[in-house]
């Protein structure tokens, strides 16, 4: 006895996509699925699972190397084309589009008019809807939210609870995540992290970039944020990736020529929130002055020098 679960119906050539494709008809009850229900079309036997619930219903098109498999439903005027997969709990409706090497699985939806693809992976419990697109080398998971006009592409995340609407671009090396909203016409990109508050414009200024970033209003003189070090002894650390750079409390510690340019990892000292980071074995406070800021990236602050306050220990 067969294993199946549908059959290839009726074969129908589609002028919009040039190619000809076959409806899916269940031959056995699975899901919310009954045996001699029709679905929506695909092009070969491959692009839908014979396991599991997954299933292609109304107008659907799955076609190309396209596989939907695990529990995924593709259902409304939706079009999967290309290398995808479609797996997992996952849904794809309305008039969206998923194609090139995008896959979306987990609990994640995508549906109204939104285009994935590219090598964009949606997944967890993400929506991408409205009129958004998601593509390039982009991951959108967790419980984020990409809609609207909005646009994540490049090599851009979306994650934790964050959204990013309206007619806003998150790309680049940009991150969006905690409780951020992303909105309006901003523009989040290069090594901009921003993972609190509402973004409604470019981060093109380094104070915008700096509460967007850090979640904290920073002030002419006496700004406190913190690094991890390795202890030497009682007042006395050394810096995490350079041997030779030493901290000591009370004192100001400064970096000779450091590098002027916007980028995140590059020559100053770093700072950010106490738990930022990760190598290391003690934190330390950190007071500096805005006129020392060199740029806000990768949701650190980089300055010329800092006075140290001395070690922070977690309760």
């Amino acid at each position: 006895m067969s294993d199946k679960k549908f059959r290839l119906g009726r074969k129908k050539f589609f002028k919009d996509i040039n190619r000809y494709l076959f409806r899916v008809v269940a031959i056995k009850d699975f899901g919310d699925v009954k045996k001699g229900d029709v679905g929506g079309w695909i092009e070969k036997e491959s692009n839908l699972s014979q396991f599991g619930d997954a299933w292609v219903y109304g107008n659907a098109k799955v076609y190309g190397n396209t596989m939907v498999y695990g529990n995924a439903k593709v259902y409304g005027n939706a079009m999967i084309y290309g290398n995808t997969m479609i797996y997992g709990n996952a849904r794809v409706y309305g008039d969206a589009r998923v194609y090139g090497n995008a896959w979306v699985y987990g609990d994640a939806w995508v549906y109204g008019d939104a285009w994935v693809y590219g090598i964009a992976r949606v997944s967890g419990d993400a929506r991408v809807h409205g009129n958004a697109k998601v593509y390039g080398n982009t991951k959108v998971y967790g419980n984020a939210w990409v809609y609207g006009n909005a646009k994540v592409h490049g090599n851009a995340k979306v994650y934790d609870n964050a959204s990013v609407s309206g007619n806003a671009s998150v790309y680049g090396d940009a991150r969006v995540s905690g409780n951020a909203r992303v909105y309006g016409n901003a523009k989040v990109c290069e090594e901009q992290w921003v993972n609190t508050g509402y973004v409604n414009k470019s981060l093109t200024s380094k104070k915008y970039s700096f509460i967007a970033q850090i979640g904290i209003m920073p002030k002419k003189e006496g700004n406190i944020l913190y690094k991890k070090v390795y202890k030497i002894k009682k007042g006395v650390y050394r810096s995490v990736y350079d041997e030779n750079f030493m901290y000591k409390d009370g004192e100001i510690s400064r970096v000779k020529n450091p590098d002027k340019a916007r980028i995140g990892c590059s020559t100053g000292i770093h700072l950010s929130r106490l738990l930022y980071w990760g190598e290391g074995d003690t934190w330390i406070a950190c007071e500096f002055d805005w006129k020392d800021v060199i740029t806000v990236q990768q949701g650190k602050v980089r300055v010329e020098k800092c006075k140290v306050l001395g070690e922070v220990k977690l309760i």
